[in-house]
């Protein structure tokens, strides 16, 4: 009995100790280093901290005819094409804007992320952003093979009925004109600068078509396949068995069934390695492979199959084609492309991945060390409706040229969310760029949100990955990026990021033949526009050349927001929470040692309506060009331009 009463005495001054170190540490350290702080905190003290400043500096009233300028301008041209309601919000709320937008991006990872993956509640909140609002997903029982079967029949019987209805409004000229010319008009034709499309009457058209589109339909008809993607679908269908199907042309393997419906036939494959060539297969609505690493050739939509649906169940297999439309994507249709397992490899040229033309286009892979590769307009990339790139597992490599990885045309929200592992994006490396002053190339992707300037407003475009070390190159308008009334947003969930400024190495993989320098990109707003980053932890780079990091031009709202780590920031020309032609820029960093690399941090010079630019640094010790500026309140360049670094966050007041 002693002896316990020993043994429990000195674990309670090992307690005691321990305890009394851990206040120590606490006691020299900023509270929300400690005990953790949340993002949405974080953001309510910067808030707090700029309307503050604002006020101290007798400059509030200036920043209210900023925005009310900013407003006026929506007024009066909101008639133009495509207009979002979305995008307006934030252009008349900037102050607000970062703080909603966070709570956007978290809400769409958390359902995205889920084991069970939740993608019909993605979809009703980008139906939301795209003024409109999906019907429910239905719920399907499924016990059996049978019933399994039966739930994909009715998913595609009623993507079909609403797709119909999506187009019902066009004339029978408009729709012709959209399958014929769409794509050409919005992509082959557009070989430099990326900021519009030449043909630019032509494009008017386009965009006034799809206007007409009912876009609630155009989201049921997506809703109506979400259902596909659920893992407890697969394990019903993996137990498929042959009843009897003769050879198909188009198809080489072993084949177990084909069921005929009215919205089409569905055609379900072995476990051997299969070879699909999905155009020859006009009348298959739905491919379900059970098994084996099967090769996918092609798979456009069409008049005559405007659904396609793919469902891999397992094997490592391999996606390519050069026709535009394919691999989960559709001009002017609906497409789903679901892979359930495996390390696969996605070969294409454009509209590709996850990305639609007047339509809607989702690929979601559950699992696997894939490779997507494409050129224009791919990986999460929608122009009037939904594009989906949803990757679930792996250490994931992605490669595109333009328009890729979350971009947002005119009327279309586009997302790309890679929910885990150390993934590495390329963007850029092909179309030369927009300006005769500085060498680079046009990337216009990751998180961008874009309207062909002179022809319609752009829409959404969001980038998320939800941690894991990553590389991200982009060239030239790229990366939390916003331009010509439009939203982009990027956010990484954690790990020890790279955000490098302009691609490394040449498309395919040889020496650049242009110098690397990467202009507006990674945080900025350009021309009535927002674009915002958001990094949850990590020690993270964030590089651009000129009007980046964290850049406004031209009544925009661009941004960067770390919420801790060991960042380094840098820029060979203006950027870091800086301004010009009017605008309000942010860049927030909360905990770390960070490195602010260059000068002119926060710049907000002397004009009207105002150029309003922050950098508000909390906790570290911070290096800042060549010099400290640790606890500091500094004036930049007028008194619209803050540097602020302080140790602690300050009291809520």
């Amino acid at each position: 009995m002693h002896h316990t009463n020993e043994i429990t005495k000195s674990h309670f001054r090992l307690w005691i100790e321990r305890l009394a170190c851990v206040l120590l540490v606490c006691a020299l350290l900023p509270l929300q280093s400690c005990f953790g702080d949340s993002p949405e905190a974080a953001l309510a003290a910067m808030q707090t901290e700029i309307v503050e400043g604002l006020k101290g500096r007798g400059v509030r009233a200036q920043f209210d005819g900023y925005q009310l300028h900013a407003a006026t301008g929506l007024t009066n041209t909101a008639g133009d094409r495509c207009r979002l309601s979305y995008f307006d919000w934030i252009l008349r709320h900037q102050l607000e804007a970062p703080a909603d937008a966070e709570k956007f991006t978290g809400r769409l990872h958390e359902v995205l992320s889920d084991k069970d993956l939740d993608l019909a509640s993605c979809l009703t909140m980008m139906s939301k952003k795209l003024d409109t609002e999906a019907s429910p997903a239905r719920n399907y029982h499924v016990e059996s093979p049978e019933s399994a079967i039966s739930a994909v029949s009715d998913c595609l019987s009623g993507a079909r009925a609403q797709w119909q209805r999506a187009i019902d409004p066009l004339t029978e000229e408009q729709l012709t004109l959209l399958r014929s010319s769409l794509y050409r008009v919005s992509t082959a034709a557009v070989t430099a600068g990326a900021y519009t499309w030449p043909e630019q009457a032509a494009g008017i058209t386009m965009c006034d078509a799809m206007s007409i589109m009912n876009r609630q339909a155009l989201l049921a008809a997506a809703n109506e396949l979400a259902p596909l993607a659920d893992p407890r679908l697969k394990e019903a269908l993996v137990q498929c068995k042959e009843s009897g199907v003769s050879q198909i042309d188009g198809v080489q393997g072993e084949l177990l069934s084909l069921i005929e419906t009215p919205a089409g036939n569905i055609l379900i494959g072995g476990g051997r390695d299969n070879t699909y060539e999905l155009d020859k297969l006009s009348g298959i609505a739905v491919v379900i492979d059970v098994a084996g690493a099967d090769t996918y050739v092609e798979g456009t939509v069409s008049e005559a199959r405007p659904v396609l649906v793919v469902l891999d169940l397992a094997g490592n297999d391999r996606y390519t084609g050069s026709q535009p439309g394919i691999q989960g994507s559709a001009i002017v249709g609906v497409s789903l492309l679901v892979d359930f397992s495996g390390n696969d490899q996605y070969d294409a040229a454009d509209v590709a991945q996850g990305t639609c033309l007047a339509g809607v286009g989702m690929l979601v892979d559950w699992s696997g060390t894939d490779s997507y590769r494409a050129r224009r307009r791919a990986q999460g990339s929608a122009t009037g409706g939904v594009g989906l790139l949803v990757d679930r597992d792996g250490n994931d490599t992605y490669h595109a040229s333009l328009y890729a990885q979350g971009f947002g045309g005119p009327l279309g929200f586009g997302l790309i969310d890679d929910t885990a592992g150390d993934d590495h994006y390329y963007a850029g490396g092909v179309n030369p760029d927009s300006y005769d002053d500085s060498p680079g190339y046009a990337g216009w992707s990751q998180g961008m949100g874009a309207g062909p300037r002179g022809i319609a407003n752009g829409g959404v475009g969001v980038m998320l990955d939800g941690g894991g070390d990553d590389v991200y190159e982009c060239d030239y308008f790229s990366h939390g990026a916003g331009y010509w009334f439009a939203v982009g947003l990027a956010r990484d969930f954690g790990g020890n990021d790279q955000r490098l400024g302009s691609t490394v190495d040449g498309f395919d993989g040889g020496v650049r033949g242009e110098p690397r320098f990467l202009r507006y990109g990674v945080g900025f707003g350009v021309h009535y526009a927002a674009g915002l980053i958001f990094d949850d932890g990590g020690d993270d780079v964030y590089v651009a050349n000129h009007a980046g990091p964290a850049f406004a031009y031209d009544i925009s709202l661009g941004g960067i927001f770390d919420f801790g780590g060991n960042d380094t920031f840098s820029t060979t020309g203006i950027g870091q929470g800086a301004v010009a032609a009017n605008g309000f820029a942010i860049l927030f960093s909360q905990g770390g040692d960070d490195n602010y690399q260059g000068d002119g941090q926060g710049n907000g010079a002397a004009g009207s309506p105002g150029n309003f630019g922050f950098l508000i640094d909390y906790g570290g010790n911070d290096q800042y060009g060549n010099e400290k500026n640790n606890d500091v309140y500094l004036e930049r360049s007028s008194p619209t331009g803050f540097l602020i670094d302080r140790s602690e966050v300050p009291e809520p007041k």
